[in-house]
Protein backbone atom coordinates (compact mmCIF):
# COMPACT_ATOMS: atom_id res chain seq x y z
CA UNK A 1 0.00 0.00 0.00
CA UNK A 2 1.32 3.35 -1.07
CA UNK A 3 0.23 6.78 -0.17
CA UNK A 4 1.08 9.83 -2.09
CA UNK A 5 0.54 13.22 -1.15
CA UNK A 6 1.66 16.42 -2.54
CA UNK A 7 3.43 19.52 -0.52
CA UNK A 8 0.62 21.08 0.40
CA UNK A 9 -1.23 17.98 2.04
CA UNK A 10 -2.14 18.54 5.70
CA UNK A 11 0.28 15.63 7.23
CA UNK A 12 -0.46 17.08 10.85
CA UNK A 13 -4.32 17.20 10.30
CA UNK A 14 -4.21 13.20 8.73
CA UNK A 15 -2.00 11.89 11.68
CA UNK A 16 -3.97 13.72 14.41
CA UNK A 17 -7.37 12.11 12.86
CA UNK A 18 -5.75 8.62 12.31
CA UNK A 19 -4.63 8.74 16.03
CA UNK A 20 -8.09 9.82 17.22
CA UNK A 21 -9.49 6.27 16.03
CA UNK A 22 -7.05 4.88 17.68
CA UNK A 23 -4.22 4.18 15.61
CA UNK A 24 -0.65 5.53 15.89
CA UNK A 25 1.56 6.77 13.35
CA UNK A 26 5.10 7.58 13.97
CA UNK A 27 8.67 5.96 12.94
CA UNK A 28 10.15 3.00 14.33
CA UNK A 29 11.09 2.97 18.23
CA UNK A 30 8.10 5.57 18.88
CA UNK A 31 7.43 5.02 22.62
CA UNK A 32 4.84 6.09 24.77
CA UNK A 33 3.37 5.91 28.71
CA UNK A 34 0.96 3.24 28.38
CA UNK A 35 -2.81 4.98 27.96
CA UNK A 36 -4.65 2.28 29.64
CA UNK A 37 -3.20 3.41 33.20
CA UNK A 38 -5.98 5.84 33.81
CA UNK A 39 -8.29 2.92 32.61
CA UNK A 40 -6.95 0.67 35.26
CA UNK A 41 -7.24 2.70 37.84
CA UNK A 42 -11.69 3.57 37.11
CA UNK A 43 -11.44 -0.29 36.73
CA UNK A 44 -9.93 -1.00 39.74
CA UNK A 45 -12.37 2.10 41.58
CA UNK A 46 -15.53 0.23 39.57
CA UNK A 47 -14.57 -3.28 41.03
CA UNK A 48 -14.30 -1.96 44.35
CA UNK A 49 -17.81 -0.35 43.99
CA UNK A 50 -19.20 -3.30 42.75
CA UNK A 51 -17.81 -5.20 45.36
CA UNK A 52 -19.32 -3.56 48.14
CA UNK A 53 -22.32 -3.11 46.16
CA UNK A 54 -22.95 -6.82 46.06
CA UNK A 55 -22.31 -7.01 49.65
CA UNK A 56 -25.25 -5.01 50.49
CA UNK A 57 -27.36 -6.54 48.29
CA UNK A 58 -26.60 -9.74 49.68
CA UNK A 59 -28.36 -8.56 52.47
CA UNK A 60 -31.67 -7.65 50.68
CA UNK A 61 -31.47 -11.18 48.71
CA UNK A 62 -31.74 -12.71 51.66
CA UNK A 63 -34.49 -11.70 52.97
CA UNK A 64 -33.88 -7.85 54.53
CA UNK A 65 -37.11 -6.21 53.34
CA UNK A 66 -38.02 -3.33 56.43
CA UNK A 67 -36.25 -1.54 58.63
CA UNK A 68 -33.92 1.32 59.22
CA UNK A 69 -30.87 -1.44 58.41
CA UNK A 70 -32.87 -1.56 55.25
CA UNK A 71 -33.16 1.93 54.12
CA UNK A 72 -29.74 2.37 54.98
CA UNK A 73 -28.78 -0.25 52.62
CA UNK A 74 -31.28 0.56 49.57
CA UNK A 75 -29.11 4.22 50.13
CA UNK A 76 -25.82 2.99 49.79
CA UNK A 77 -26.57 1.48 46.86
CA UNK A 78 -27.72 4.40 45.56
CA UNK A 79 -24.48 6.63 46.43
CA UNK A 80 -22.44 3.27 45.31
CA UNK A 81 -24.02 3.25 41.29
CA UNK A 82 -23.57 6.93 41.73
CA UNK A 83 -20.37 6.71 42.34
CA UNK A 84 -20.03 4.23 39.62
CA UNK A 85 -21.77 6.14 36.70
CA UNK A 86 -19.41 9.09 37.90
CA UNK A 87 -16.41 7.05 37.50
CA UNK A 88 -16.87 4.48 34.75
CA UNK A 89 -19.57 6.20 32.82
CA UNK A 90 -17.52 8.87 30.79
CA UNK A 91 -15.34 6.19 29.42
CA UNK A 92 -18.26 4.93 27.25
CA UNK A 93 -20.09 8.28 27.59
CA UNK A 94 -17.13 10.53 25.71
CA UNK A 95 -16.15 7.23 23.22
CA UNK A 96 -20.07 7.09 22.06
CA UNK A 97 -20.44 10.60 21.50
CA UNK A 98 -17.02 11.31 19.59
CA UNK A 99 -18.10 8.18 17.43
CA UNK A 100 -22.19 9.33 16.89
CA UNK A 101 -20.19 13.08 16.05
CA UNK A 102 -18.15 11.30 13.41
CA UNK A 103 -21.33 9.32 11.85
CA UNK A 104 -20.42 5.48 13.53
CA UNK A 105 -22.24 3.51 14.85
CA UNK A 106 -20.35 2.08 18.20
CA UNK A 107 -20.89 -0.44 20.72
CA UNK A 108 -20.14 2.28 23.29
CA UNK A 109 -23.52 3.43 22.10
CA UNK A 110 -25.49 0.99 23.27
CA UNK A 111 -23.44 0.30 27.01
CA UNK A 112 -23.88 3.86 27.31
CA UNK A 113 -27.35 4.27 27.15
CA UNK A 114 -27.38 0.65 29.27
CA UNK A 115 -25.87 2.03 31.88
CA UNK A 116 -28.22 5.67 31.49
CA UNK A 117 -31.62 3.90 31.66
CA UNK A 118 -30.72 1.15 34.48
CA UNK A 119 -29.44 4.10 36.64
CA UNK A 120 -32.50 6.43 35.51
CA UNK A 121 -34.93 3.40 36.13
CA UNK A 122 -33.39 2.55 39.18
CA UNK A 123 -33.27 5.47 40.51
CA UNK A 124 -37.25 6.25 39.39
CA UNK A 125 -37.73 3.01 41.27
CA UNK A 126 -36.04 3.65 44.29
CA UNK A 127 -38.12 7.00 45.05
CA UNK A 128 -41.22 5.77 44.27
CA UNK A 129 -41.09 3.28 47.01
CA UNK A 130 -40.47 0.59 44.51
CA UNK A 131 -37.56 -1.77 45.73
CA UNK A 132 -38.47 -4.74 43.41
CA UNK A 133 -37.66 -2.36 40.42
CA UNK A 134 -34.19 -0.76 41.47
CA UNK A 135 -30.92 -2.98 40.51
CA UNK A 136 -27.69 -0.27 41.29
CA UNK A 137 -25.79 -3.51 42.28
CA UNK A 138 -26.12 -4.77 38.83
CA UNK A 139 -25.41 -1.50 37.30
CA UNK A 140 -22.37 -1.30 39.62
CA UNK A 141 -21.30 -4.71 38.34
CA UNK A 142 -22.37 -4.42 34.81
CA UNK A 143 -20.17 -1.21 34.59
CA UNK A 144 -16.86 -2.86 36.84
CA UNK A 145 -17.42 -5.84 33.97
CA UNK A 146 -17.32 -3.15 30.73
CA UNK A 147 -14.40 -1.57 32.13
CA UNK A 148 -12.30 -4.60 32.81
CA UNK A 149 -13.32 -5.54 29.38
CA UNK A 150 -12.30 -2.47 28.09
CA UNK A 151 -9.09 -2.44 30.19
CA UNK A 152 -8.06 -5.78 28.97
CA UNK A 153 -8.69 -4.90 25.26
CA UNK A 154 -6.81 -1.79 25.44
CA UNK A 155 -3.23 -3.74 26.83
CA UNK A 156 -3.56 -5.95 24.20
CA UNK A 157 -4.05 -3.02 21.59
CA UNK A 158 -0.95 -0.93 22.95
CA UNK A 159 1.14 -4.20 23.36
CA UNK A 160 0.42 -4.27 19.27
CA UNK A 161 1.04 -1.52 18.62
CA UNK A 162 4.71 -0.89 20.16
CA UNK A 163 5.06 -4.32 19.07
CA UNK A 164 4.26 -2.52 15.49
CA UNK A 165 6.37 0.80 16.01
CA UNK A 166 9.03 -1.08 17.68
CA UNK A 167 9.88 -2.72 14.70
CA UNK A 168 12.83 -1.77 12.46
CA UNK A 169 10.81 -1.78 9.75
CA UNK A 170 12.81 -1.76 6.24
CA UNK A 171 16.07 -0.99 7.84
CA UNK A 172 15.85 -4.98 9.55
CA UNK A 173 14.82 -6.60 6.12
CA UNK A 174 18.35 -7.77 4.71
CA UNK A 175 18.75 -9.03 1.11
CA UNK A 176 20.88 -10.92 -0.50
CA UNK A 177 22.36 -9.61 -3.63
CA UNK A 178 25.42 -11.07 -5.59
CA UNK A 179 28.50 -8.50 -5.66
CA UNK A 180 30.45 -7.47 -8.86
CA UNK A 181 32.64 -10.14 -7.78
CA UNK A 182 29.81 -12.95 -8.06
CA UNK A 183 29.89 -13.45 -4.47
CA UNK A 184 26.77 -13.73 -2.29
CA UNK A 185 26.09 -10.65 0.50
CA UNK A 186 23.61 -9.97 2.76
CA UNK A 187 22.77 -6.59 2.45
CA UNK A 188 20.22 -4.13 4.46
CA UNK A 189 17.16 -3.49 2.20
CA UNK A 190 17.52 0.42 2.09
CA UNK A 191 20.77 0.11 0.13
CA UNK A 192 19.60 -1.80 -2.60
Amino acid sequence: LAIEAGAGFPLADFVAQVERFGYRLGPPLKQGAPRSDGLLIRTVIALALAGNAMMFAIAIYLGLDGGPVYRLFRALLLVLATLSVAVGGPVFFRSALAAARAGILHLDLPISLGILFAYGGSLWAQLAGRADGSYFDTLTVFIALMLLGRWLQQRVVEQNQDRLLASEGAQGLLCRRISTAGQVEVTPAPEI
